[in-house]
């Protein structure tokens, strides 16, 4: 996972800072937003992401939506939700693209590797 880079989309700092230490301590590139309107305006200067996370419940634009669009722009990027609702409605039959909150770093470090590993089964 050394060197792959991450786009976190997540609203709460203290969550959003904890998820970029664990990334990094993965040798991760983490490039973060709070919102999903601040990530697609820095997806437009941003170079590949192999991977976003994406809180569900985002202000503005909710996290399902901004995947949406972000897939648009970027279909081959495997991504991953995080989430507290992980009864959340739009999730359901989604379980393997989502990770619930809290998680610790085994949590994470096991859901990044599987959607790296399998990007098909995370991006469907």
């Amino acid at each position: 996972m050394t060197g792959k880079t991450v786009l976190l989309v997540e609203d709460d700092p203290a969550v959003r800072k904890i998820t970029t230490r664990m990334l990094h301590h993965m040798g991760m590139r983490v490039v973060s937003a709070a919102s999903g309107d601040e990530a697609l305006a820095l997806l437009e200067r941003l170079g590949p992401v192999d991977l976003l996370l994406s809180d569900v419940v985002l202000p503005g634009m909710s996290g399902m939506s901004f995947v949406v669009e972000f897939l648009r722009r970027r279909p081959e990027t495997p991504y991953l939700f995080v989430t507290g609702w992980f009864s959340h409605p739009a999730l359901e039959g989604m379980q393997e693209s989502v990770l619930a909150k809290p998680f610790g770093h085994a949590e994470l470090e096991a859901a990044v590797a599987a959607a790296l590993e399998f990007p098909a089964l995370v991006a469907a």
